[in-house]
């Protein structure tokens, strides 16, 4: 039973059979402007503003120019001692050159994120927003979970739509920290959708 929050943090690429994650990972030259000053760590929503890739909020009403684009799957730079610096976090402030981010923009992939609550079968085809979108600077990871509460059917507008249950004897629905499938419903380079009952 999935009963410890925390078990996937952020929205962690689906591995279908015979697929890598890293196959879906995009390479953006210029991808983050230096010295932003928010962290964006690894598995974390993304947007693009400005045409930087930026951290999202992880709602709806947060992210309401357009949704996100994808996930964040890493970072290098060239530091001031013209050192290439690799990282699957951006460290909040960084200056360098050179900047080339990683993340996954296709807006069909589906990923594994964890709720803070229970989620029921009922809400298969449901959207839901992040309940907060943090992360470990000791790690890189995301930390943050998707909001059970947020979780609704049609006719409203979320981040992400739920489009199946993580299978396995630790995971079922109705458990006290659900793992589902998502997929971006409010994504930058198509039209949202909402969910469904």
């Amino acid at each position: 039973m999935a009963s410890v929050t925390g078990i996937v943090g952020g929205l962690v690429l689906t591995n279908s059979p015979g697929g890598n994650p890293v196959d879906y990972r995009i390479a953006a030259t210029g991808g983050i402007q230096s010295g932003y000053g928010t962290a964006i760590y690894e598995n974390s929503p993304v947007k693009i503003s400005g045409g930087y890739l930026v951290a999202a909020v992880g709602t709806a009403s947060g992210d309401n120019t357009g949704g996100i684009v994808g996930t964040f799957m890493g970072v290098e730079w060239t530091d001031s001692l013209s050192v290439r610096q690799y990282s699957n976090y951006w460290p909040a402030s960084t200056t360098g050159t050179n900047i080339v981010a990683y993340y996954s923009q296709n807006p069909y992939i589906t990923y594994n994120v964890q709720a803070n609550g229970s989620l029921a079968q009922t809400t298969l085809g449901y959207e839901v927003d992040f309940a907060n979108v943090s992360g470990s600077t000791t790690t890189g990871l995301c930390t943050g979970t998707v909001n059970a509460s947020t979780a609704v059917g049609n006719g409203t507008q979320r981040l992400l739509q739920i489009v199946g249950l993580i299978p396995g004897a630790d995971n079922a629905w109705g458990d006290s920290y659900t793992i589902v499938q998502v997929r971006i419903a409010a994504h930058q380079f198509i039209s949202a959708v909402t969910g469904i009952s």
